[in-house]
């Protein structure tokens, strides 16, 4: 071979040198590369008819937002996921990458992944906002414009992503309209839950922005005025005051004379409770020493008929230590569809638990007490239930004790029941589930057809009865009722 042919086989065989390559990352917004296609002369370099690709983390990102974007313009979201999440793995400071993914998973509805990218793609613009150029900050601006999307089924992390997005971008009049709607919406639902400080913090946040819209600060001055009626109902005085002083001329009627009115309202409240403070400490040691005759004289005195005027809620606690947390022994006025009674025992935040006793009088001369185990504010397991009454014309008593197993208040399994009048005694035991007899012994009752003569089988049967001597001794039961302590 000659000298020449040498050299050109040489040549030949020679490989190219590989130049080169400084690979950035495109320069336009991910909605722009949609618009004029793929940048590709920025992802591969073209030399005499060689392809050369550099395997560097800045040219795999390129090749990996370039296959998100073909995808996208594809229609095929769930390759441009894949992309843009691979890019982001290389670099998780890139927003073009957060908005690519952004895209692709709201189109293809993954609401998971659309939270988890916006939520990566807020840290990262949180981080780094202060440094971004104009078009960083385009690119964060419409990664932001999600959070409707994103948070719309959440409305309170919908709020705190909308207030980053308009403290980054004051001027926009799209995020200001969302705070808008979601502090009017999110104020009136805990309003409504009686979460009235957040409520009418969350309306006053709308009335800033929107200082002019009548009906949010009509929709303000009413929460103030139910948040005063709250206090007021809960004896929350210095908040009634307190709340009075804060929007004294802001919110029409709250004015010199309607806190005047509230003032003596509050201090006549006082007064009065002071009265009851005295009376159900009397309550609380008659009952700790069982003398149930002292309490029916009290029952029926002028001053529990006072007490129980002055009572305007459906309960009112006693604790000798003024225990606030209602815990521990103490006493209570609770009111019932068959009047008022009252409780001696043990108490876990305000609701009967352990050991208790109740009392409730009738006539002068007539009273029940019961006393047993309470769960869930409710008689349930043993008790014991004593009716008395003392004729003072005839010098005679009459005495009824039911005694048995109880599931909240009824009388569930075997029960002895036992009556004690004119000097015999009479069994009247019976079983019963959950407060329903178990067996109807109508038919068996010697006084059957007095029974029936007097009283409809169709909505009453005779459940137990006892005959001594002359004297027959009955319990009635009537349907669609329980059978069970009544004081609870």
């Amino acid at each position: 071979m000659d000298s020449q042919n040498m050299e050109a086989q040489a040549a030949e065989n020679q490989q190219p040198e590989t130049p080169t390559v400084d690979v950035q990352p495109p320069k336009r917004g991910i909605r722009k590369w949609l618009k004029i296609g793929l940048p590709v002369a920025a992802a591969v370099a073209v030399t005499t008819g060689v392809l050369v690709y550099n395997n560097t983390p800045a040219q795999r990102f390129i090749r990996s937002v370039n296959s998100g974007i073909k995808s996208l313009q594809e229609l095929d979201y769930e390759s441009a996921k894949a992309s843009f999440s691979s890019a982001i793995e290389i670099d998780s400071t890139d927003l073009e990458a957060y908005l690519g993914l952004l895209i692709s998973c709201s189109g293809l509805n993954d609401k998971a992944g659309l939270k988890e990218a916006f939520d990566a793609a807020i840290n990262q613009i949180k981080e780094g906002f202060e440094g971004y150029t104009d078009e960083n900050r385009q690119t964060a601006l419409e990664i932001l414009r999600y959070v409707r999307e994103v948070y719309g089924d959440d409305i309170y992390k919908e709020i705190e992503a909308t207030e980053l997005a308009f403290s980054m971008y004051p001027d926009n009049e799209e995020f200001k309209s969302v705070l808008i709607d979601d502090y009017f919406i999110a104020g009136g639902k805990s309003v409504d839950a009686r979460d009235y400080a957040k409520g009418i913090e969350l309306l006053e946040k709308a009335m800033e922005l929107a200082p002019d819209n009548t009906v949010i600060s009509d929709r303000r001055n009413r929460a103030v005025k139910d948040y005063i009626a709250h206090a007021f109902d809960a004896e929350n005085f210095d908040l009634v005051l307190e709340l009075c002083n804060k929007y004294k001329g802001e919110v029409p009627d709250i004015n010199e004379n309607f806190i005047n009115a509230e003032i003596k309202e509050i201090n006549r409240i006082k007064e009065e409770d002071k009265k009851n403070v005295e009376f159900m400490k009397t309550v609380y040691e008659t009952m700790s020493t069982e003398d149930y005759e002292s309490m029916l004289s009290m029952y029926n005195s002028e001053d529990c008929k006072s007490f129980l005027q002055r009572m305007y809620k459906k309960v009112y606690y006693y604790f000798p230590d003024g225990n606030a947390s209602k815990n521990g022994m103490g006493a209570a006025c609770y009111y019932s569809d068959r009047g008022y009674y009252f409780y001696y025992g043990n108490f876990s935040n305000g609701s009967r638990e352990g050991n208790g006793t109740t009392f409730r009088g009738d006539t002068d001369y007539l009273y029940t007490y019961f006393n047993g185990n309470w769960s869930g504010n409710k008689p349930n397991g043993a008790g014991t239930e004593k009716t008395r009454a003392s004729f003072y014309n005839t010098g005679g008593v009459y005495e009824a004790t039911t005694e048995g197993s109880l599931t909240n208040g009824h009388w569930d399994g075997h029960i002895t029941h036992i009556i004690c009048t004119n000097g015999l005694s009479f069994d009247c035991s019976f079983s019963a589930v959950d407060g329903i007899p178990t067996e109807d012994k109508t038919d068996a009752f010697p006084a059957k057809d007095y029974w029936y003569s007097n009283y409809s089988h169709d909505v009453a049967m005779v459940y137990a009865f006892d005959q001594k001597e002359w004297q027959t001794v009955w319990s009635n039961y009537s349907y669609g009722f329980k059978l069970g302590t009544p004081c609870h």
